[in-house]
């Protein structure tokens, strides 16, 4: 079930962290951080997907944009920190 449920939230996920507003990137990623640990427990094709992303998103990022931290602080760290437990 878990598995199932993770899939409608992970695709909307997905959609938001491919968006080219820094502002819906970050949401995207905060709304990720509750998920965490059961993303990784899955760990299946969706997980690389979703860590790919994250790491494209801390390339492109703009120093200045006021989702920048946001983002980094919480989402990135969080999901790393999960990964290698």
């Amino acid at each position: 079930m878990l598995k199932d449920l993770l899939n409608y939230v992970l695709h909307a996920c997905k959609a938001g962290l491919e968006d080219p507003d820094d502002d819906v990137r970050a949401v995207a990623a905060e709304a990720l951080i509750p998920a965490a640990a059961s993303l990784v427990r899955l760990n299946d094709q969706m997980l690389h997907s979703i860590v790919m992303l994250l790491w494209d998103i801390l390339l492109d990022l703009d120093d200045l944009s006021p989702s920048t931290s946001r983002y980094v602080q919480s989402c990135f760290p969080h999901l790393v920190n999960t990964l290698f437990a």
